[in-house]
C-alpha cells in the first residue's frame, strides 16, 4: 500500500470514537491515558494514527522481539516517518570494542534529533530507557554547531574537537575521529551516520558537506552539529535515566 492510501486509512481510523479520544488526549500533551483492548498490529495502527496529529513520539517496549514487531508495522503504516531505535549501551562492550562506540553514537543521534524537534518515532526497550546519560543541558554544553561563512580559526576548531573527546587520525574511519589536511578538516560526529568535511578559507568556514566514508563522495549539507565523543556521554552515573526526561524530549 502506497503512502497516500496509508494516510487515508489512518485518517479513517481517527473517525473511530475510541481512537479519536486517544488521539485527542495525546495531543493534549500533559494528559496521562490508559488505553486497553488493543493488541498487535491493531495497537500499532492506533498509535500511528495518533502520531499523525502530533510528535515526536517515544515507545517503550518490554524486549527486542516486541521492538522489532513495532518497527516492522510502523515502517508499513508510516513509510515517510523515520523510526529510530535507542539501543542498550553495554559498558563492558563500550570499553572494549568499536561496537560499543557505535551504540553510543546511535543514542547521541536519537537525543540530538529529539532536541531539535524532528518528527520521528523512537523505539526503545525498558532496559535501554532506564540507562543513565547526559541530559539536555549537558548535551548543549557538549555540542558544537558550525555553519558556512562562520568566522572560526582552524586551530580553534581543532582545540574544541580535542576538548569534546575526538581523536586525531590520518583519516576518519569511525565515529569519534577527525583528520586534518591543510585547510580541510574531516570529522565523524557521534550524532551523525556520516562524517563531515569542513573547508576553510583563511579564518572562515567556506563549506560544510557530509560525505560517504567508502566513496568519499559529497552528500550535501550546509551546517553541522558535533557532540561530545566517548568521554562525555557514555557512563554518566550522575545523570538521569533517559525515560525520566521523555517529557522534555517528546513534548
Amino acid at each position: 500500500m502506497d503512502g497516500d492510501r496509508m494516510q487515508a486509512l489512518l485518517k479513517a481510523m481517527l473517525k473511530d470514537k475510541a481512537i479519536k479520544e486517544i488521539a485527542d488526549r495525546y495531543g493534549a500533551k500533559k494528559a496521562r491515558t490508559l488505553a486497553y483492548g488493543l493488541a498487535g498490529t491493531q495497537k500499532h495502527a492506533a498509535v500511528a494514527a495518533c502520531f499523525s496529529l502530533a510528535g515526536p513520539l517515544a515507545i517503550i517496549v518490554s524486549d527486542q522481539q516486541e521492538l522489532n514487531q513495532w518497527k516492522d508495522d510502523l515502517g508499513c503504516l508510516l513509510p515517510e516517518t523515520e523510526v529510530l531505535e535507542l539501543p542498550v549501551l553495554d559498558m563492558a562492550e563500550f570499553n572494549a570494542a568499536a561496537k560499543g562506540i557505535h551504540r553510543l553514537a546511535r543514542r547521541m543521534d536519537v537525543l540530538g534529533r529529539l532536541l531539535q524537534g524532528e518528527q520521528c518515532i523512537v523505539l526503545t526497550t525498558v532496559e535501554a530507557a532506564m540507562q543513565k546519560g547526559i541530559g539536555t543541558r549537558e548535551y548543549r554544553e557538549l555540542s558544537l554547531s558550525l555553519h558556512t561563512d562562520e568566522v572560526l580559526e582552524r586551530e580553534e576548531l581543532l582545540k574544541q574537537l580535542v576538548k569534546l573527546g575526538y581523536e586525531r587520525n590520518d583519516q576518519v574511519e569511525m565515529a569519534g575521529d577527525f583528520s586534518v589536511r591543510g585547510g580541510i578538516v574531516d570529522v565523524f560526529p557521534l550524532n551523525s551516520p556520516h562524517p563531515y568535511r569542513i573547508e576553510f578559507f583563511d579564518n572562515e568556514i567556506e563549506s560544510i558537506r557530509q560525505f560517504n566514508i567508502a566513496t568519499q563522495r559529497s552528500m550535501g549539507q550546509h551546517f553541522a552539529v558535533i557532540t561530545c565523543s566517548s568521554g562525555g556521554g557514555a557512563d554518566n552515573r550522575n545523570g538521569q535515566p533517559w525515560v525520566s526526561k521523555m517529557d522534555i524530549y517528546c513534548r
